[in-house]
């Protein structure tokens, strides 16, 4: 049986595809198997100057970019951790890509400013998989628009 989490990672790696299918470069990637995975893909772009590997966190978002766009969106700390490690370990790009109903924000977190002293506690769900309401104190930080790359998409 599928659960909404399911269907909102197929939702995101989707749209992943798709934004590499669009890209003017060749990009191999790789989904990671297990939903509690604590990355979701890695790829490689393959540009005319060198190759670029990426760690990807993906966030699907049913709501429009505006809706928090002043509050932040939350990146969990053991989200953050496990993309710092694959960029200090084997030197992947650490990307967090959110995406909404009206397009998308990708944040490279090495690029973060001051993310020592962000970090604040919040109440949050357990965890995405298992939304029943019951919620537990988590270590965040609140990430902006401003500090990412903001991609809308255009009605037709």
């Amino acid at each position: 049986m599928t659960d909404n989490f399911e269907l909102d990672e197929r939702k995101g790696r989707e749209k992943l595809k798709q934004d590499y299918k669009a890209s003017p470069y060749l990009i191999d990637y790789e989904f990671t198997k297990n939903k509690f995975d604590r990355l979701d893909c890695f790829s490689t772009a393959h540009t005319p100057n060198k190759d670029i590997t990426y760690a990807n966190e993906i966030k699907n978002r049913e709501i429009p970019i505006d809706l928090y766009y002043n509050d932040g969106f939350i990146l969990e700390y053991n989200k953050y951790e496990a993309l710092m490690e694959a960029h200090t370990q084997s030197a992947y790009t650490p990307l967090y890509i959110n995406y909404f109903n009206d397009g998308r924000i990708v944040w490279d977190v090495t690029t973060l400013q001051n993310v020592q002293d962000r970090w604040i506690m919040k109440w949050c769900t357990q965890t995405t998989a298992e939304n029943y309401g019951k919620k537990v104190l988590k270590k965040v930080i609140l990430l902006y628009p401003e500090e990412g790359k903001i991609r809308r998409r255009i009605a037709s």
